[in-house]
């Protein structure tokens, strides 16, 4: 029994004595091996590594900033922790491996490594959810953490975030962990492709020969059949003059729609439109639709999912009344005609000073900018009206 019984029938029996490790039974870990096996010619979901990497990426170019909890006005000075987490690898590295932990693990570990002079987090290091551990304490009330071995203080030596939690279990589980039965559906199918049209299941076609004994019938098979040894589909010899072709309906056998399906299914998974996948649902798109579908995938499922775990991992390592948050003004940012009909809104309400226009369009400022616009009507207007 084990991790692979697991996999197929989702249960899992520990061997006598042992002490069920709760952070390795993730079938992410099956479905890395697959993605990086792929040299040895293994099932892979393409779909699923371009949505983790999505995912990741788009995390990763997100800034962090400081915020003041009580005002929600960013402090200007970010802290070091915020701008470069780890002496080991860039910012980019760093949240990127982190939220493939989360897709992959359902759960991401950050190793504290130092404090400054008032004893707060000053450095980080993300780990490997497989070499944590996590169990319940004797009492079944409090989770333990071990890495490689070595116990672990939670929010002192190690923090945790965890993707989608259930009553009973201290780690998280991964969308691919949830949606194991769908995707060994969409591997099969793969594998059934595969075989197809890699493995030569299908002859070409038949070549029927007129005037020939079956020895020499066959004698024309084994030539065939030996070329056929290097990769080739060829056909098959019968007995008459003509030749066959053979070929698949594609229609009966609806690959491209099993394929279309498949990726739609892992786009719902991830909670990604499925055109960032390349597949749409038919429907014709436009620019103004495609900027809603990015609306509603930041709204919708990233910051909820992926954003607000990491900002509250990273809020409870900051001074009191401090709270980070990422910048995703960019995310969100509208099309250029949008912008400047909207600026010229808040310029003549009065709520907008050039300067500040100025500065999200990523321009020096100006003399004079930082002056609030006149709205007030002038008495002639008063009295006219």
């Amino acid at each position: 029994m084990g991790l692979w019984n697991w996999l197929r029938t989702g249960e899992w029996e520990p061997a006598d004595g042992e002490e069920r490790e709760l952070a390795r039974v993730d079938i992410g870990a099956a479905f890395d091996e697959h993605i990086a096996a792929t040299s040895r010619g293994e099932a892979v979901l393409p779909a699923v590594f371009r949505a983790r990497q999505f995912l990741a990426d788009t995390v990763a170019s997100l800034s962090l900033d400081e915020v003041d909890e009580r005002t929600g006005l960013v402090t200007g000075t970010t802290p070091t922790l915020l701008r470069s987490p780890s002496p080991f690898e860039t910012y980019h590295e760093f949240m990127h491996k982190t939220v493939n932990s989360l897709t992959g693990r359902g759960n991401a570990y950050w190793r504290i490594i130092s404090r400054d002079a008032q004893d707060r987090p000053s450095a980080l290091d993300v780990l490997n959810p497989d070499e944590v551990t996590v169990t319940w304490d004797r009492n079944r009330i409090f989770p333990e953490y071990r890495w490689r071995g070595q116990p672990m203080r939670r929010d002192r030596d190690i923090i945790h975030i965890p993707l989608f939690l259930v009553p009973g279990d201290p780690v998280g589980k991964s969308p691919i962990e949830i949606a194991r039965i769908a995707l060994e559906a969409a591997e099969a199918e793969q594998d059934f492709h595969r075989s197809l049209f890699r493995d030569n299941a299908t002859p070409t076609g038949i070549i029927q020969v007129q005037d020939k004994t079956q020895a020499e019938v066959d004698e024309i098979q084994k030539r065939i059949d030996e070329k056929a040894k290097e990769g080739k589909r060829l056909p098959r010899v019968m007995s008459n003059a003509t030749f066959q072709q053979i070929t698949i309906n594609p229609a009966d056998a609806q690959f491209l729609e099993a394929r279309h399906f498949s990726v739609q299914e892992v786009a719902r998974l991830f909670g990604i439109p499925g055109l960032f996948l390349g597949v749409t649902t038919g429907d014709s798109l436009t620019y103004s639709t495609t900027e809603s579908l990015f609306r509603l995938f930041v709204t919708g499922t990233l910051r909820p999912t992926y954003l607000e775990r990491i900002e509250q991992a990273f809020t409870r390592l900051l001074v009191r009344g401090k709270a980070a948050r990422f910048n995703i003004s960019e995310l969100l940012r509208a099309d250029i005609k949008a912008r400047y009909e909207a600026y010229q809104i808040g310029l003549a309400s009065g709520f907008l000073t050039k300067n500040e226009v100025r500065r999200d369009e990523g321009l020096p400022p100006i003399a004079g900018g930082d002056e609030v616009p006149d709205t007030q009507p002038a008495p002639s207007e008063v009295a006219n009206a």
